[in-house]
């Protein structure tokens, strides 16, 4: 199952709010950090947690720089497109399978749920969420509290920006997050 894609596009508060008027979604700023900023979800309300994230067409995912956020002209050949899919498999197996490839691994908590990103030919992001660990996406992205995920993405957001500001520079995190 794909629970979420992101799409680059040039703008994407407009482009959120018009895919949910097409979905009958909800159109969401996205907490930044950790996505960039004017980077939008249109969240579905679907069981699975359908999403579709919508960040700036400039920026790319780059596992070589701060928070895995780069722009167009830091690599040209990546791009902020990848795709979160549930796996049978878990955390380990997901890691070791992948490492066998030489793709680079990251497991990440990012305070909303678990997954397990694998740089797939180091040029594509493919997210893995280990079966057992979905309840977490789905409970944040699912039929819940849609009207108070808001809330919990601003919360998300000011914590994570308190926790990198302790281990790097204002200016840093600032350029990361802005392009």
């Amino acid at each position: 199952m794909i629970h979420h894609i992101s799409l680059p596009l040039p703008d994407p508060q407009s482009a959120a709010h018009k895919l949910a008027s097409l979905t009958g979604g909800m159109a969401l700023r996205a907490p930044s950090p950790p996505f960039p900023r004017n980077a939008w979800f249109v969240v579905l309300g679907d069981d699975a947690g359908g999403l579709l994230e919508i960040l700036p067409d400039r920026v790319i995912l780059d596992p070589e720089v701060p928070l895995g956020i780069g722009h167009r002209g830091d690599t040209p050949d990546r791009s902020a497109a990848h795709v979160l899919v549930t796996s049978p498999f878990s955390t380990d197996e997901i890691v070791a399978v992948a490492r066998k490839e030489g793709w680079r691994t990251d497991a990440v908590e990012s305070g909303l749920f678990e997954i397990v990103k694998v740089w797939v030919q180091g040029a594509f992001l493919v997210e893995f969420i280990p079966q057992e660990k979905v309840s977490r996406y789905t409970e944040t992205f699912g039929r819940g509290d849609m009207v108070g995920l808001d809330g919990k993405l601003r919360k998300l957001e000011q914590d994570l920006e308190q926790k990198l500001l302790a281990v790097m520079p204002l200016g840093k995190l600032a350029a990361i997050l802005e392009g």
